[in-house]
C-alpha cells in the first residue's frame, strides 16, 4: 500500500521518483512554481528531463529529446508534458513539430530503465476537433474524438501509443485532456485573454464578432498544475477532461479586463460575421477526482492584468533610460 506525502510516493521503504518532461514551456514553468510553493520538501524525489539544468532539482539533460537509458534513474511515475504546443492556430498544423511530438513520446517509452507504476500524459481537448464547434451536446470523456488540426491528431496518436504500451506492460495510465489555459507569463502565445489584455493596455482596437456574445471556457494554469500533480499521486486511471463548466462571453472578459487594467477598450463590432461557436463541457469526472477549480475567472484575470501592466511599466522605465 502506498502512503502519499506531498508529491512523494512511498511504497514500503522505497521512495518513488517522479520524472517530469517538458518543463521549459508555459505550463511546465507553472508546474515547477506549483511544486516549489506546495511541495518544496519533496523536490529531491522529482527528476526533470530537460535541455538545461534547473536549480534545486535533479536534472537529466537531453539533446532535442534524445538521451540514453542509463542516464535515467529508476522511475515510479512519469508526467509527460514534453510535446509541441502551438502558439497560433496556423502553427497547430506544423508538420515537423507535430511529428516530433509523436517521436518524443515513442522515444521516452523505448528508453525507460524500468517499467513505471504510472504515466500521466498531458493531452488536449483539441482531440475532439470538430465536436467543439456548434455542438448542442455537452463534451465529456465519452465524446467521439474527431481532430481537425495536426496538433489534435498528434496528441491523439500519442494517447494511443501510451494506451497500448501501458496495456502491454500493465501500467496505470491517466490522460489529462486540457482545456484552454491562461495565466501570468504567457507572453509567447496568441490566445484570446493575452490578446485582449495587451490590446486594452496598448490602446489597440479589438474587433468583436457576434456582438462579443460567443461563450468561451478557460482554466487557470494553477488549477492545471494542481490537477497534474494530484493525478500523479492519486489511485486513478483513464481520461479526464480538465475544463471549466462555467462559460464566459468575450465581451464579459473585456469588461473584467477593463476594470483591472483601468482602461477602456477600443471596440469595433463586426457586421460581416455572426458565428456562434459556443461549446458546452461536462466536467463531473474532473470534479469527482480533483474537486472544484480553485481559481475563478475574475481572480485569474486580475493576476494576468497586473502581470501585463507590470511589463508596460517596466518598458516605460527602460525607454526613459
Amino acid at each position: 500500500m502506498s502512503v502519499i506525502f506531498g508529491t512523494t510516493i512511498i511504497t514500503g521503504n522505497n521512495v518513488g521518483k517522479i520524472l517530469i518532461t517538458g518543463i521549459s514551456g508555459f505550463l511546465g514553468n507553472h508546474l515547477l512554481s506549483y511544486i516549489s510553493q506546495n511541495c518544496e520538501e519533496d523536490k529531491n524525489h522529482i527528476c526533470l528531463l530537460t535541455s538545461k539544468s534547473v536549480n534545486g532539482y535533479s536534472c537529466i539533460l537531453h539533446n532535442n529529446y534524445t538521451y540514453t537509458t542509463d542516464s535515467l534513474p529508476a522511475i515510479d511515475t512519469i508526467i509527460h508534458l514534453g510535446a509541441f504546443c502551438p502558439k497560433t492556430r496556423s502553427d497547430a498544423n506544423n508538420i515537423h513539430k507535430n511529428v516530433d511530438s509523436i517521436r518524443t513520446c515513442s522515444y521516452l517509452i523505448e528508453h525507460l530503465p524500468n517499467i513505471p507504476r504510472k504515466i500521466v500524459y498531458v493531452s488536449t481537448i483539441s482531440v475532439y476537433g470538430k465536436k467543439l464547434i456548434n455542438n448542442p451536446l455537452c463534451i465529456n470523456e465519452q465524446t467521439e474524438v474527431s481532430p481537425d488540426l495536426l496538433y489534435g491528431h498528434a496528441k491523439l496518436i500519442s494517447e494511443k501509443i501510451l494506451e497500448e504500451y501501458c496495456k502491454q506492460k500493465v501500467i496505470d495510465l491517466c490522460i489529462l485532456r486540457l482545456g484552454v489555459s491562461y495565466g501570468v507569463n504567457d507572453t509567447l502565445r496568441s490566445g484570446l485573454i493575452p490578446t485582449v489584455i495587451k490590446a486594452i493596455i496598448n490602446g489597440e482596437e479589438l474587433t468583436l464578432h457576434n456582438n462579443g456574445n460567443n461563450l468561451k471556457y478557460f482554466i487557470n494554469v494553477y488549477d492545471i498544475s494542481r490537477i497534474i500533480m494530484e493525478a500523479a499521486i492519486k489511485d486513478m486511471t483513464g481520461i479526464v477532461n480538465v475544463v471549466d463548466d462555467k462559460s464566459i462571453s468575450v465581451l464579459r472578459i473585456i469588461k473584467i479586463a477593463e476594470k483591472f487594467c483601468k482602461k477602456k477598450a477600443k471596440l469595433r463590432f463586426a457586421e460581416d460575421r455572426n458565428v456562434n461557436d459556443d461549446t458546452l463541457f461536462d466536467n463531473r469526472v474532473m470534479v469527482n477526482h480533483f474537486g472544484e477549480l480553485q481559481i475563478d475567472i475574475q481572480t485569474g484575470l486580475k493576476d494576468v492584468c497586473e502581470f501585463y501592466n507590470g511589463i508596460m511599466i517596466d518598458n516605460e522605465i527602460n525607454n526613459v533610460r
